[in-house]
């Protein structure tokens, strides 16, 4: 388990230094576009490392998590299809706003995996929980008939009609 000395937290605004991941995207100009990621030292006097995580257009994270080796995951919704994806589940964005789930190295130089998760319409990550064996649960809205979905409990998009509209409902 992770107890309160592995913290992270998000925040806006904050100088990258050290071991830090980035994407590379010369085009920040300085708005509030990416998320920016803080690890802290076990007694909270330092940072061990800050990073953004984002592409050019707005991206806002929404929940985090760390498993037992340290490393972050990350769950939000992002805008435009210019987020940085890596092995990805969904590489492609499938509609205007979709969630993310990223992971980041224990001392957060590297993004280790990276997807998008949306259909055609909005969908957002709201929360993400590791367990023991370092598997992620990303939980979220959305409002896309065609998110993709793997041995469902629930196949369609507002209960059991393939043609509900106007629904949303939460995905994990």
């Amino acid at each position: 388990t992770v107890n309160f000395n592995d913290l992270l937290r998000l925040s806006q605004n904050y100088n990258t230094s050290g071991k830090a991941w980035n994407s590379g995207d010369s085009n920040y100009d300085g708005t509030v576009n990416f998320n920016d990621l803080l690890k802290l030292s076990q007694n909270g006097d330092s940072v061990e490392y800050s990073t953004y995580l984002g592409g050019s257009q707005v991206d806002s994270a929404r929940s985090i998590g760390v498993d037992a080796k340290g490393r972050a995951h990350v769950t939000g919704a992002t805008i435009l299809g210019v987020f940085p994806v890596k092995d990805a589940f969904q590489p492609v964005a499938g509609g205007c706003t979709d969630a993310f789930y990223s992971r980041l190295s224990p001392d957060g130089s590297s993004l280790e995996y990276s997807t998008y998760i949306g259909g055609v319409n909005i969908d957002e990550g709201k929360g993400v929980a590791v367990d023991e064996c370092g598997v992620a649960y990303v939980t979220g809205l959305t409002f896309s008939p065609d998110l993709p979905v793997i041995n469902p409990y629930q196949r369609f998009l507002g209960g059991e009609s393939p043609f509900s509209v106007e629904v949303s409902d939460a995905y994990v």
